[in-house]
């Protein structure tokens, strides 16, 4: 069989598809728009296996060839080329209906990479053979691979934790009608709703209507978890109140109606304790088991602390509102490097959050000359704009130093609140540039003086 990869990218779902039907003993064709240089991490992966390649470029040929397309996310299904090929699918179109373990699903706007990590991380503390899998960067092809292989009586205390994106839901429903097939999840968590992709999506409702699409793959039994401020969109879609947990800043409302009080439980962590107590796990457990999750990468990740100033690592914040939850959770005078690539999103939350800060430090991109003319507007002085991490971070970093010589408590935090893209790669990219500078100034520390 032909097999076209269409559209490889470097978040690992391409190359877990590509090795997949490569190891099956298919014939694979990777298509990107981008060149090798771009596709280092997938291609580097991939390098290993007999693999035909055309970047640069997606090609009618290519499409009308295959047998079978694994279309990937950041690909428009409305791509003119493939209107020469009926038989598309995406890598969670394919997988989920060949898994026969159950499916916790997770998806919102900012968390839901904390909240899938941090519940895998709980389940496994109770015993769980658990597998994470989705837009977290695991390929759900590798998953699928390692649960077939799984003996019968493992399965029994098997679960699968999917991260699943917007896109990876709109194309799910592209492939799968929900009234055909079997529904895959057992719990849908969603972690927040705000305004993002609004340079994709023609509109917030839009980009809504294709985030509760997950319900639609609901489980009969199955039970939403979602936060309280969502509550009206989602009662829109018919879910049933006995199916329902709602969990707030401090507490959380069972699907039997029971409200737990969850004290001082961090808040990032609040949809997967939500999770396991809807699972069955008491508080007790809840909070024994996540208590040994600390983070992920670019999330109000602490890096360092050096000459007295801590480097906070939130590369990952996307949308104006996880600023305002990264500044929130620590106290002392704030650097902020910020700033980025245009997601047409509202303005205002940007300023009240720059607002704020002790200083500011802007990345160059399409958002950054949308915000300079109302940080002038509203008196918020500001660096930059900065086309590369370096002179931000020194701008930051001097600014800092002084606050902590005067007897302050200082950090320097990149949280963006925007795409990367005029500058980097990603945000991974972004974060990684931000932790290399950090380690850089930790060796500047002269011989005798604490970091």
């Amino acid at each position: 069989m032909n097999v076209l990869i269409f559209g490889l990218g470097n978040h690992g779902g391409g190359a877990g598809a590509a090795e997949y039907f490569c190891k099956k003993g298919h014939n694979v064709t990777v298509t990107d728009l981008r060149p090798k240089s771009m596709l280092r991490k997938s291609l580097q992966k991939l390098s290993h296996l007999q693999i035909s390649y055309h970047l640069n470029g997606h090609t009618v040929e290519d499409v009308k060839n295959a047998d079978l397309i694994i279309k990937n996310p950041a690909a428009a299904p409305e791509n003119p080329l493939l209107q020469y090929n009926s038989n598309i699918q995406s890598d969670l179109s394919y997988t989920l209906p060949l898994f026969d373990i159950p499916i916790l699903a997770v998806t919102g706007t900012k968390g839901k990479s904390t909240a899938s990590a941090s519940t895998a991380s709980a389940f496994t503390q109770f015993g769980w053979k658990t597998f994470l899998m989705g837009n977290i960067g695991i390929s759900p092809f590798s998953v699928l691979e390692n649960i077939v292989n799984m003996p019968k009586k493992n399965k029994k205390k098997a679960i699968i934790i999917l991260e699943i994106s917007s896109w990876q839901l709109r194309d799910l429903a592209q492939y799968t009608d929900p009234q055909t097939y079997n529904k895959f999840f057992s719990m849908v968590v969603v972690t927040s709703l705000f305004h993002d992709h609004l340079n994709i999506y023609q509109s917030y409702k839009d980009y809504v209507s294709d985030k509760m699409l997950i319900f639609s793959y609901l489980k009969q039994d199955g039970i939403a978890v979602i936060p309280k401020n969502t509550t009206p969109e989602l009662l829109r879609r018919n879910i049933s109140p006995g199916n329902q947990s709602v969990f707030t800043s401090s507490s959380i409302i069972d699907h039997t109606g029971f409200t737990v009080n969850i004290g001082l439980l961090r808040k990032d962590l609040i949809p997967a304790a939500a999770a396991c107590i809807n699972w069955g796990y008491s508080l007790k457990e809840t909070f024994g088991a996540l208590q040994k999750f600390t983070t992920l990468p670019h999330r109000r990740e602490v890096l360092a602390t050096v000459n007295g100033v801590t480097y906070i690592n939130d590369s990952a914040a996307t949308v104006p509102e996880s600023i305002n939850f990264c500044l929130s959770s620590f106290k002392g005078k704030i650097h902020l490097i910020s700033g980025g690539t245009d997601k047409k999103l509202e303005t205002g939350t940007f300023i009240e959050a720059y607002g704020g800060v002790d200083s500011l430090h802007l990345l160059g991109g399409s958002l950054t000359e949308k915000l300079i003319p109302l940080l002038v507007q509203s008196s918020i002085p500001y660096t930059g704009p900065h086309w590369e991490m370096e002179p931000a971070f020194s701008d930051a970093r001097k600014r800092a130093e002084i606050d902590t010589s005067n007897g302050f408590s200082a950090f320097v935090i990149l949280s963006p609140g925007a795409a990367s893209f005029d500058l980097f790669l990603n945000a991974i990219e972004r974060g990684e540039l931000f932790r290399n500078l950090v380690t850089e100034a930790s060796k500047s520390v002269k011989p005798g003086k604490s970091l």
